[in-house]
């Protein structure tokens, strides 16, 4: 269990620091193009004038998207605070696949778990789970609530 909380852990900090760097990139990036367009709007061109705006909506789009990743990892972070991950046992019954739009493989699955002695199902978050995971099998699975990153304890 301790190998699968380290490994749980680890991961988890890496994904949030990647998505806190890339979500604070995008705003400085942001402020950036708009300073930079509101002292020089006499010298743009029409092209750079039409352009900018566009850029600078489409990074506070895509600022708001990170940022409600970073609200799920920071949730789980607080929770981290003061709380181990959860742990659960249940069946593996069914994966929700998504497709990677390049080469139509499957980037990543996450298995949908039916927890023991509850009615609940829930997706985990685990890397590879479609190589370690097998359906109707019983495992014991250690998870963060908000982004659902979960490792593998034991199969039964």
């Amino acid at each position: 269990m301790i190998d699968a909380e380290k490994n749980l852990l680890d991961r988890f900090y890496q994904e949030f620091w990647m998505v806190l760097v890339i979500t604070l990139l995008l705003m400085v990036i942001f402020i950036t193009l708009t300073i930079f367009y509101f002292i020089k709007i006499k010298k743009l061109s029409i092209l750079l004038k039409t352009i900018t705006p566009i850029t600078c909506a489409l990074l506070v789009l895509f600022s708001l998207l990170f940022g409600n990743f970073f609200m799920k990892y920071y949730a789980d972070y607080k929770y981290l605070k003061g709380n181990s991950p959860i742990q659960v046992e249940g069946i593996v019954v069914d994966y929700s696949i998504t497709i990677s739009d390049s080469d139509l493989t499957v980037a990543k699955s996450w298995p949908v778990i039916a927890i023991d002695n509850s009615d609940e199902k829930i997706s985990l978050n685990i890397i590879r789970s479609e190589d370690r995971l097998k359906i109707d099998e019983i495992y014991k699975f250690i998870y963060l609530p908000n982004t659902k990153i979960a490792e593998i304890i034991e199969a039964n």
